[in-house]
């Protein structure tokens, strides 16, 4: 939100945008806190902003874990994951023929965390884990 690497882009193609940030979701999601009616206070908070809104682009990789609560919360409003899209774009410029794809995972976080959330959230067994300092 702060960056406006959004925000500057959209608006200049006239795409009314406003924002909202949602450090609290981002933090309920990493310990697994998917489901308890604290996190949906949460979301009704980080999305008071776009009531009577249409669209909502969920510009953090956390936030699609809770499609589906926000979605039972405001079932009008479309939710945009950017992800998906910037994941195939990047294999498709990256892609070598013959070459087994690696996944390495970095996390500037704790350890036992990363590794528990990934576990909760996603089902994924993160198994070359590596921190590093930013």
């Amino acid at each position: 939100v702060e960056s406006l690497a959004y925000k500057i882009p959209l608006e200049q193609k006239g795409i009314k945008v406003t924002q909202s940030i949602g450090q609290v979701l981002s933090a309920r999601i990493e310990t697994g806190d998917l489901k308890s009616e604290e996190t949906l206070n949460d979301i009704q908070t980080v999305f008071q902003p776009f009531e009577g809104m249409t669209d909502v682009l969920l510009a953090c990789t956390h936030y699609p874990v809770l499609q589906n609560q926000i979605n039972r919360i405001y079932p009008n409003l479309k939710l945009h994951d950017p992800a998906q899209s910037l994941a195939e774009k990047v294999h498709s410029m990256w892609k070598v023929e013959g070459v087994k794809n690696k996944v390495d995972w970095f996390t500037t976080g704790n350890y036992e965390t990363m590794i528990d959330s990934s576990r909760i959230c996603f089902g994924q067994e993160i198994l070359n884990l590596k921190t590093i300092d930013i």
